[in-house]
């Protein structure tokens, strides 16, 4: 929802070797916005 949030597209999700890891791929230039959003969305 973080991502959404920011209208950031996601291209690829893969689900990770745990049930907890999960992998997505976005454009370069989306990166910092990304990171940021994740960020406040789980952490502040």
């Amino acid at each position: 929802m973080a991502l959404a949030k920011e209208k950031i597209n996601i291209r690829i999700i893969l689900s990770g070797a745990s049930t907890v890891a999960s992998c997505f791929m976005i454009a370069p230039a989306d990166r910092d916005a990304a990171i940021k959003a994740i960020h406040l969305e789980f952490f502040d």
